[in-house]
């Protein structure tokens, strides 16, 4: 009984660990994908294509939260495009394009959700100290009670970005991307009561055997 416990729980911690690498792997692909895209308009002086692409990208299946923080002011605590902000310190060093204020919104009070996180706060100070080198940062929460997958990637102000966001910081913001890891459990129990069933046969055959052998040799 000790033995198949042990090998129960070594095997349940092990595919708890292959799922949560596999959501990892998937955040940091659609991170990756975002950052390349983000980086491919702002440099054609198209904003405005990331801020509907992050718009369009909200409504994926099991994507909790989706997001740009800033990061020129060193509080990451405000969202990107939710007011016009940057766009008000953009224009004192490039003309303002009609485009980039379509529909743009503009929130008299600009919080980010899930900036006053602990962990969040942690990591952001991590990536802050040198975001040309920070690595991705990854953390567990709870939104809105469910259990979530929560992947920071840094964007390093580079030098091709100086022209409109000026070069006085090393940090133009983190995209945050937070995902649903219900279905990990779900599948966790899933897999936890195939082995509990496998366990409890193993242990009636092993104790069927041992009751026949130990009646042969008694006999």
């Amino acid at each position: 009984v000790v033995a198949f416990g042990g090998i129960l729980y070594v095997v349940s911690f092990k595919i708890r660990g292959y799922f949560v690498e596999q959501e990892k792997q998937k955040a940091s692909l659609l991170a990756r994908t975002i950052h390349q895209a983000l980086d491919k308009d702002m440099l054609a002086f198209r904003a405005d294509n990331v801020r509907r692409l992050i718009m369009d990208l909200q409504e994926l299946e099991g994507l909790e939260r989706l997001q740009i923080i800033r990061g020129k002011d060193g509080q990451g605590t405000e969202a990107a495009f939710m007011d016009i902000k940057t766009l008000d310190d953009v224009k004192t060093r490039v003309p303002l394009r009609p485009e980039w204020l379509v529909d743009h919104f503009n929130q008299p009070v600009n919080v980010a959700e899930g900036t006053a996180n602990s962990l969040y706060r942690e990591a952001f100070q991590r990536i802050l100290k040198d975001p040309l080198k920070a690595n991705d940062e990854f953390y567990f929460e709870e939104i809105k009670g469910k259990r979530v997958l929560t992947y920071l990637r840094p964007l390093p102000n580079f030098q091709q970005c100086f022209l409109c966001h000026g070069s006085d910081h090393q940090l133009r913001g983190v995209l945050m991307i937070s995902m649903t890891i219900e279905n990990i459990h779900k599948e966790l129990a899933e897999n936890r009561r195939q082995l509990i069933w496998i366990a409890l046969s193993a242990l009636l055959a092993v104790g069927i055997i041992l009751k026949i052998s130990m009646h042969q040799v008694v006999m």
